[in-house]
């Protein structure tokens, strides 16, 4: 039988889930956060399986500032 970690009980009988009580975002609610990009292929391509997780976040970073310089010219 397969458990789901949400599922699993603590020591009071609560869900993982009951006890965080994360709130969740819809439609335009969603759009007041910014992200990062980061390439797909810097996770799934094994070329870059050598690279640190550190590396790749660093280079996400990198390319959002590129863009914000692209954009102010």
């Amino acid at each position: 039988m397969i458990k789901h970690r949400a599922q699993d009980k603590n020591e009071r009988g609560l869900s993982v889930m009951e006890k965080l009580k994360l709130d969740f975002y819809y439609g335009r609610e969603a759009e007041q956060f910014t992200f990062y990009r980061l390439p797909k292929a810097l996770i799934t391509d094994a070329c870059f399986k050598g690279m640190t997780n550190n590396a790749k976040l660093l280079y996400g970073l990198m390319l959002d500032r590129m863009s914000l310089s692209k954009k102010r010219g």
